[in-house]
């Protein structure tokens, strides 16, 4: 009897059809006592997750672009020596390899060809005091052009290239970023200076611009009773090469000597 009366009170008889009532179901719903708390904690635990999560998503994306830029205006306002050796003091070698190791106890140096060096010539760079070698080799693999803007500024602020080439005549040069020059003309003269080009013994013959766009300035030097070839070449580094990030005034400077 009270079954059948229960029966009757969840169900609502549709034909021969039984419906269960739902009205309790349509009530206002809470929560009372201690699960308010355990709510609570579940809210706050989910929004330190959330947090958490859209920390790292902004520290991926947004940070690490802030402290990458930092680091490459770090990189190019330090002081960073160039060290250049007088490629005057070189020039008369005969074997490269005998060039390769001076300049080796002297300078950090990574190869850049992918041929090996040999008494007829090398191309290396030399790395500036804060690179480590592994650094230069990860760095130039695929060569100064292929170099990120991150790479570029640390290496080029007191790096450069040295070739030297034996093959047909004496031929020996240094390419580097001038980040410093106010001018093409203040890093063609600077260039100069530090090279001993403006001494007694040297005469300046030629100036202009070449047919690659190149200004330059070239004459001769006396060493040892015999006449060399010097020639100084520069033109915006982003006209050279294009590592994005760059100050506009970088110049690219060329030196060179032959006999």
């Amino acid at each position: 009897m009270v079954k059948d009366l229960q029966q009757q009170h969840n169900t609502t008889p549709y034909g021969t059809v039984s419906y269960p009532d739902a009205t309790k179901l349509l009530r206002p719903q809470s929560i009372k006592g201690p699960g308010v708390f355990v709510v609570i904690v579940l809210a706050i635990i989910a929004m330190v997750i959330g947090g958490i999560m859209v920390y790292k998503a902004a520290d991926s994306v947004y940070f690490s672009e802030v402290r990458k830029a930092d680091t490459i205006q770090q990189n190019l306002e330090l002081d960073s020596p160039y060290d250049f050796p007088q490629i005057k003091d070189y020039i008369a070698s005969s074997n490269a390899l005998d060039v390769l190791s001076a300049l080796n106890s002297k300078y950090t140096m990574v190869p850049l060809a992918s041929e090996a060096e040999s008494a007829s010539g090398f191309d290396y760079f030399k790395l500036p005091e804060n690179a480590t070698k592994d650094e230069g080799i990860a760095a130039l693999k695929k060569g100064i052009g292929g170099m990120d803007i991150l790479a570029a500024s640390k290496l080029l602020n007191g790096g450069w290239r040295i070739t030297m080439d034996l093959a047909n005549y004496q031929d020996l040069k240094i390419r580097y970023c001038d980040l410093k020059a106010t001018s093409i003309e203040g890093a063609i003269l600077n260039a100069i200076h530090t090279q001993g080009f403006d001494g007694d013994n040297c005469e300046m013959t030629k100036e202009g611009i070449d047919e690659s766009g190149n200004t330059f300035k070239s004459g001769t030097i006396e060493l040892d009773d015999e006449t060399y070839f010097w020639r100084v070449s520069a033109l915006k580094f982003n006209d050279a090469y294009s590592i994005s990030g760059l100050p506009d005034n970088a110049v690219y400077v060329g030196i060179r000597m032959t006999n």
